[in-house]
């Protein structure tokens, strides 16, 4: 878990401290490949997947980043 990990390496982190999750992806991208690959049931069930992921932690966000190679990846440069 990464509160486990950060609380790990720094140890006089306030207890009170939240963390904010934020994951980018090609969702599209992903839900092809993970259909293709036969890891997921169904075309939709990925979509349905990060619904449930955004809805059960209010600090933890599955964010779709575009269809482009490089999309994630300016996302998180911020670009």
């Amino acid at each position: 878990m990464i509160e486990e990990y950060v609380k790990s390496i720094i140890p006089s982190l306030d207890p009170n401290t939240k963390f904010l999750i934020r994951i980018y992806a090609n969702v599209k991208g992903l839900s092809k490949v993970y259909k293709d690959s036969n890891l997921l049931p169904e075309y939709y069930s990925f979509e349905q997947f990060i619904q449930g992921f955004n809805m059960v932690e209010p600090l933890c966000d599955y964010v779709d980043a575009g269809t482009g190679k490089e999309c994630s990846d300016n996302k998180i440069k911020g670009r």
